[in-house]
């Protein structure tokens, strides 16, 4: 039982380390799409941060609330 939690507590590490890390190249790729911008035809490019934006609050949050349940 308790390699099983060990094993568990490990997973959970590494997930955390891949939320993170994912969570550094989201923020990342946002700025470099903001110097993209232009004042014309750009519309996409300002969809695409506002779903990348929205995902980095919704990693944000997972994050936090797993720091919590500690």
């Amino acid at each position: 039982k308790k390699k099983k939690k060990y094993i568990m507590e490990r997973k959970k590490k590494m997930s955390r380390s891949k939320d993170l890390n994912h969570l550094v190249h989201l923020k990342d790729e946002i700025v470099e799409l903001k110097t993209r911008i232009r004042p014309e035809d750009t519309g996409h490019i300002h969809t695409t941060i506002s779903v990348l934006e929205g995902r980095v609050e919704e990693l944000t949050k997972e994050l936090a609330r797993e720091l919590d349940g500690r």
